[in-house]
Parts: structure tokens; sequence; C-alpha cells
């Protein structure tokens, strides 16, 4: 079982490059890919979607990454060709207007266009396509390898849920032939108040088919052998491999209806109380397997 939420990074510095991957992901019902690249990566997005798609399949997934020139690199060049223009421009100026001070080039270079940031080309990038596409790989192994770990903890918790759950089947279970008595007490008990002061008797058999009737509305019988049959099938489903959380979503909707059935149909309070626990219990499970894959 693997969790849908997990974190991975990665870094690689080369002599005159940078490259860093960082990789998250949370719960979603179907895979959602988005990318923060640098501009000169942006060629290249949907080979970095194809590399992630191999790897991830269920998950809202947000990838960031990086592809600078490295700290040894300076972080600004200078645009020679914008630079000389500029210069020609102002002497020429200073010319005209018969002023002898020589151009100032700090100025020059504080003006837009003239100092830009160091870029990684795009045929460098194709060159080094290879180091960038094993980094975005790897990164994804060490997301997969957190979100297996989550699972594994997510497992356990399912586990302990899903038995949790089955124990408190068994006390509706065991209140079966009780609730039979608490039907008949109830009736006998209605039945003679009604009935005290008036000249009319009700047989036992008439009786009895009521508290038959009843009885039979409020058997639960089939709605546990149900919860027992999707039970077993959470269980097993616990210990499958692959895409599961879809699987256990649905066994879980078939859990809370038959849930949902039992606690309208019993007259039990005993049975009532513990309807509302098995409810918390259900609900417990549906928040942990969101984060299913």
């Amino acid at each position: 079982m693997h969790s849908m939420t997990g974190y991975a990074h990665r870094l690689v510095e080369e002599s005159d490059v940078t490259v860093e991957v960082e990789i998250r992901s949370v719960n979603n019902r179907f895979l959602k890919l988005s990318t923060r690249l640098d501009a000169a990566l942006t060629p290249f997005e949907p080979r970095i979607h194809n590399l992630l798609r191999q790897k991830l399949h269920r998950g809202s997934v947000q990838a960031t990454i990086h592809y600078r020139p490295s700290q040894n690199c300076a972080p600004y060049r200078i645009n020679r060709p914008a630079f000389t223009a500029l210069l020609g421009e102002c002497k020429e100026a200073f010319e005209t207007a018969g002023i002898s001070h020589p151009v100032d080039p700090n100025v020059l270079l504080s003006l837009e266009g003239v100092l830009e940031p160091q870029s990684i080309s795009p045929e460098r990038i194709e060159h080094d396509w290879p180091l960038l596409e094993n980094l975005i790989l790897e990164t994804a192994n060490d997301l997969l390898q957190m979100r297996a770990t989550e699972g594994r903890h997510l497992q356990k918790d399912l586990t302990l849920r899903h038995e949790n759950v089955g124990n408190l089947l068994e006390t509706i279970r065991s209140r079966a032939e009780e609730v039979v008595g608490h039907i008949r007490k109830r009736l006998t008990e209605r039945v003679s108040k009604l009935l005290e002061g008036e000249r009319v008797t009700l047989s036992e058999s008439d009786l009895a088919r009521e508290i038959a009737i009843h009885a039979d509305r409020s058997d639960v019988q089939e709605e546990i052998e149900r919860i027992d049959s999707h039970l077993e099938q959470f269980a097993t489903t616990l210990q499958s491999e692959g895409e599961i959380g879809r699987k256990l979503e649905f066994i879980l909707q078939e859990l809370v209806r038959e849930t949902n059935t039992i606690g309208s149909k019993t007259v039990d309070p005993v049975s009532s109380r513990v309807v509302i626990e098995i409810k918390g219990e259900l609900e417990r499970l549906r928040e942990q397997i969101q984060n299913v894959e």
C-alpha cells in the first residue's frame, strides 16, 4: 500500500551548473501534475510530465525544477551589444550638447537590458538532458519510497479501525436474541396499558403475531452478514498490491450504507449506541482512505 502524501528533494552541482528537483504530493482522486520551472526549462515541460507519469499514477503532484549556473559562475552577464550601443548614443549626445564629461559605465550597467541574469541555453539543457532526466527519476523514486513508508503506517491504522468495526459488529450480533425479548416486553407493556380498564383482551396468538411482525421489521441479520462480507473484502484489499484506494472507498460506501440501515431498523438502545460508534470508526477510515493510492 502506498500513501499519496510525500516529499523528495535532490540537488546536483556540476562545475558550471546546479540542478535541483523537488517533488511534493498530496491526495487526489486522479493524477494531477503541476510544474514550476526555470524559464529555460519551459520547452522541456512535456518531457518532464511524461517522466513523472512513468512513476506516479495518482495524487496531486507538484514538481519544482531549477537548472541554473552554479555559484562558481557569475550570476549576471553584460549584454555587450546593448552596452556598446548605449555607450555610443551617450557619447554622441554629450558631444552634441557640448558636454566634455566622460560617460560613467556604472550608470550604463544599471540600465534595463544591459546587465542580465546568467541563464542556461536550451542547447546546453538538451546536451545535459540525460543528467536532468536521471535526477527527476531518482527524485520520483525517493518520493515513492516515502509514500510506501507512509503507506505502511496507513495500513496499520486502517487494519486497527477495521478490527474495531468487526468487534463492534459482534456486539450487535450478540444482541439479536435480546432484541426479540425487548420487543416482546415493550409490546406487552404497551398493550396492557392500552387495554387497561377496557373489556377487550388480546390473545397470546395475536400478541405473538405482532411480536413476529415487529421482530421481522427490526431484524438486521442480513445487514450484519453483508457487513461481514464487506469487512472481509476490505481486509483482503488492504493486503493487495497496486492502486487500491478507489476500491477501498467503494467498500467503505457499502459499509456505511449497511450500518445506516441497521441504525434505522434496530429498536435496541445498546445496538443504537454501537451503531454510532461504528459510524465514528467508518468516518476515521474514510479520512485515512483518502490518502491511499
